[in-house]
């Protein structure tokens, strides 16, 4: 197991636990991932400000195509701003969030 370069910082899970339940409420799959049947996981590194607005994503993982991370991208920009349910202690908290997209 390797220990955090950041020590043990703030828990910022409920943080991510808030953006999953934003995300999950709004993503859709698009005509072209249905017709193709793409489904994959995509890690993004999504930067979050004090104000709950999201400056920076970016692709952390690829899902291994593209138009899939695209769309995860966009769910992320749709969500902002995040109406914060607490202070983050910090000017802005960067987080990996993943997003899978599967076939039901």
């Amino acid at each position: 197991a390797s220990a955090s370069t950041r020590g043990s910082g703030p828990d910022y899970s409920w943080l991510k636990r808030l953006l999953w339940e934003r995300i999950d409420r709004i993503k859709q799959y698009s005509d072209d991932a249905l017709e193709n049947e793409w489904e994959g996981r995509v890690i993004m590194v999504v930067t979050i400000r004090s104000d709950g607005r999201i400056d920076d994503v970016d692709v952390a993982e690829s899902s291994g195509n593209r138009s899939l991370d695209r769309v995860a991208a966009h769910l992320i920009a749709q969500v902002s701003p995040l109406e914060l349910n607490r202070a983050l202690d910090a000017a802005q908290v960067k987080l990996r969030v993943p997003i899978s997209f599967g076939l039901k």
